[in-house]
């Protein structure tokens, strides 16, 4: 059995976050894989997950036959300690940590190790479904998994959920380990949480399910991340057995692959690896006082009071006719463009993540199209994604002020996301603007393009 592997670890788009607080560890000839995620964007996070990659990678060259579990479990106190004492004996260093997931995969003897603290994740991919291995530790997990909590329930409680484990936090960590079969044929995903505010798990495996390379894999993570903001840094390993589908044909190409790739068994540490085009301003390290809680996203349905009323508001009004929403576009002969058509397309037939994959795409060429961003925005919103639907609505209508059913959409993103003040003034201003003469853009179609910049 044989491994291969690829990983993106990259700042992302936020200005909020100038420098990337992820680091990467992927040792191929060894079998070691990890990714940590400093906490949260303020006292030096990027030192404590160096610090955590540093001590994991040291703590496998004592492996001599001893047992993987108990030594990488060992490996994550002595990172915690080492981060926690820090943390203490320097000011600037007061309050960091680090998250850590880690996959140790053992071809000799057919046995994956893995563990983790916080809400990064390993999920294992067995060539048909993706399963996660790892439970966040996160006050709102806790709660789910105990049953003191339903899904529904911890929706309501707003977007704010605080990790309750993490390195360097405490003088101890308890961490999770376990050992489990390897099977031939078997992939792997480690990966901060800034993929998984972006990529719901079913997303995920589906795209697992394409049969692309790992290096193709993690660039179309990357990909699609950025085409819904990049709020956070973003780090994803995938690994594969000989078995699985490494050298099967990909049933869809990515367009513009960046990854950042370890090299065979070259053992080095992978930090922020932007391409020359991406590289920013202010990317070195800083230091900041105090401590923030870290925060997760939860995904749900866009259902909810603004959608009715908005739905209300559409009737009552006779300003936005219900069926030239939901109607078929036609396009003029000639002046749509075939992947904008098809995307369309696969939105009217309700193949929702075929239309914001194809949107994403678009907008990677024609960043300015406000048609694009609301169509993509219609797409998540569908999708059960409303806080990335509100990004490119809200752009919609940034760059075309008179695409007022953006407005109408934007409403009901920001009640789905838990944010009814603004999902209340954005209804106010499509009320005040809406008239019989509204029309959402169609895919293609050319307007004026406005010269504003895109704020994130």
């Amino acid at each position: 059995m044989k491994l291969d592997a690829a990983l993106v670890c990259d700042r992302g788009l936020s200005p909020k976050r100038s420098i990337n607080e992820d680091r990467a560890l992927v040792l191929l000839d060894r079998g070691l894989f990890v990714v940590c995620d400093g906490i949260g964007g303020h006292s030096s996070g990027e030192v404590a997950s160096q610090l955590a990659v540093d001590t994991i990678e040291e703590a496998l060259g004592q492996a001599d036959g001893r047992d993987m579990e108990a030594l990488l479990e060992n490996a994550v106190q002595y990172a915690n300690r080492d981060i926690f004492e820090a943390s203490l004996a320097t000011e600037e260093f007061f309050g960091m940590g680090t998250t850590v997931a880690l996959l140790h995969a053992d071809v000799v003897n057919r046995r994956a190790v893995i563990g983790h603290a916080g809400d990064s994740r390993v999920y294992r991919f067995d060539g048909n479904s993706l399963h996660r291995e790892t439970y966040d530790h996160t006050d709102v997990e806790d709660l789910l998994r105990s049953g003191r909590l339903s899904h529904e329930q911890a929706f309501l409680r707003g977007k704010q959920n605080t990790i309750n484990r993490a390195l360097g936090i405490e003088a101890e960590v308890q961490a999770e380990f376990k050992t489990i079969p390897l099977s031939e044929g078997a992939s792997f995903l480690l990966c901060s949480d800034g993929v998984n505010r972006h990529m719901a798990d079913d997303e995920l495996e589906e795209l697992m399910q394409d049969e692309l390379s790992p290096a193709d894999t993690v660039a179309e993570i990357k990909r699609r991340c950025y085409a819904r903001g990049a709020e956070d840094n973003l780090t994803a390993i995938v690994v594969t057995t000989a078995e699985a589908r490494v050298t099967a044909p990909a049933k869809r190409r990515t367009t513009r692959p960046i990854a950042a790739r370890a090299g065979g068994a070259s053992g080095s540490l992978v930090r922020d690896v932007p391409s020359p085009a991406e590289a920013t301003a202010g990317s070195a390290p800083s230091i900041a006082p105090s401590a923030i809680p870290k925060s997760v996203t939860l995904r749900r349905s866009p259902i909810g009071p603004v959608t009715v009323i908005a739905a209300a508001v559409v009737l009552s009004a006779g300003w936005f006719a219900i069926g030239r929403i939901s109607t078929r576009w036609i396009a003029p002969a000639g002046t749509t463009p075939p992947p904008a058509s098809s995307a369309r397309d696969a939105f009217d037939r309700g193949d929702f993540p075929v239309a914001r994959a194809g949107f994403a795409t678009l907008l990677l060429d024609e960043p300015k199209r406000a048609d694009y961003h609301f169509w993509l925005g219609r797409s998540l919103l569908e999708t059960g994604e409303p806080r990335e639907a509100a990004i490119h609505l809200e752009e919609a209508v940034k760059l075309d002020p008179s695409l007022h059913d953006a407005l109408l959409f934007l409403s009901v993103a920001y009640e789905a996301d838990g944010r009814s003040r603004e999902a209340s003034d954005s209804l106010r201003r499509y009320v005040q603007v809406a008239s019989p003469s509204a029309e959402p853009a169609p895919a293609g179609s050319a307007r004026p393009h406005s010269s504003a910049s895109r704020t994130r």
